[in-house]
């Protein structure tokens, strides 16, 4: 192997979904997709990143607007994971899905998640799901994404709303 392999825009995105998500190496995601390393590689790195907001990198010169800025995408995100953790405390099916069709994991979460609502309006107790163990601070998370160009545009563009 060795190399760039063509890769469509639709298997980028499974690659870099099934890497950020599964914590395996890149030599692991690139043999479950059949793609060299050096592909694979390339595909979690070159994805487009305007949907992906991450914080600015605080070195302690953060304007007061980019602390804002960084606060409301970490309390989004920990309601995300939050909601998620439950789905997969419900769900644990959901913790091992083995599925590469995004089409189909995205009905798949879908149902969860209408399966979900049906368990809280029937007064279902959602405390007997969830791990209770102390979890780490949501916010020590390492950067793993170099930022593109684009997505650092974007996030600039939504400072100037804090």
């Amino acid at each position: 192997m060795g190399g760039r392999d063509a890769v469509s825009p639709a298997k980028q995105l499974l690659v870099f979904l099934w890497h950020i998500s599964n914590l395996e190496s890149v030599s692991e995601t690139s043999n479950l997709f059949g793609i060299s390393p050096s592909t694979a590689q390339g595909c979690v790195h070159s994805v487009a990143k305007i949907w992906l907001h991450t914080p600015f990198r605080d070195n302690g010169h953060l304007t007061a607007q980019q602390r804002r800025y960084n606060r409301a995408i970490s309390g989004v995100r920990q309601t995300v994971e939050r909601a998620i953790g439950h789905l997969k405390g419900r769900f644990r099916r959901l913790t091992a899905l083995h599925c590469t069709d995004v089409e189909k994991n995205c009905h798949l979460v879908m149902a969860a998640c209408v399966l979900h609502n049906l368990c809280i309006l029937t007064d279902d107790d959602i405390l007997i799901f969830i791990n209770m163990e102390e979890a780490e601070d949501a916010n020590q998370y390492h950067n793993i994404f170099r930022n593109a160009v684009m997505g650092e545009q974007k996030r600039n563009q939504l400072l100037n709303l804090f």
